[in-house]
């Protein structure tokens, strides 16, 4: 009979206890940042699906120098409402948006989507898109930057 070297006999109880402690651990930290990491993913798409109402208020601002009509609502003649519509029946449209609507606060333009509750999210996980105006000496009105902000990006999604 040939006798096994005590070093050669695997690891021992303590050792793998070890192990498993650390992939634990390790566990424990990357599952809620995967999480989060998916989250901000598909806040992505929800950004993404304001880019269609944005342009086209930023194509009114071009056209018409800012008049009022440009952020009045989605249905006002320069900024058609079919721009909505389309964008609600998108592909992503349907899968995580419950709403889109375009208002004028403070005589900018604001682009709320609220997205559906499934996919991780809340009603109070909104998107908002806000388009700075600046008044030029001649009475012009014109976009000059679009701020972020809403309950998502509160969140860290943004």
């Amino acid at each position: 009979m040939t006798r096994i070297d005590e070093s050669s006999r695997g690891f021992t109880l303590i050792e793998m206890m070890i192990v498993i402690a650390i992939i634990g651990i390790l566990a424990a930290v990357a599952v809620p940042q995967y999480s989060i990491y998916t989250k901000r993913a598909k806040f992505s798409e929800l950004k993404l699906s304001v880019f269609p109402v944005k342009l086209a208020v930023i194509e009114c601002y071009g056209a018409s120098a800012g008049s009022s009509v440009c952020n009045s609502s989605a249905d006002s003649p320069s900024i058609p409402g079919q721009v909505t519509t389309a964008l609600l029946e998108s592909a992503a449209g349907p899968n995580s948006i419950n709403s889109l609507t375009l208002t004028n606060v403070s005589g900018s333009p604001r682009i709320t989507v609220i997205p559906n509750s499934g996919n991780g999210f809340e009603a109070s996980d909104t998107y908002e898109l806000t388009g700075q105006v600046e008044t030029q000496a001649n009475g012009s009105i014109y976009l000059t930057t679009w701020t972020d902000g809403g309950g998502g990006c509160s969140k860290g999604y943004c």
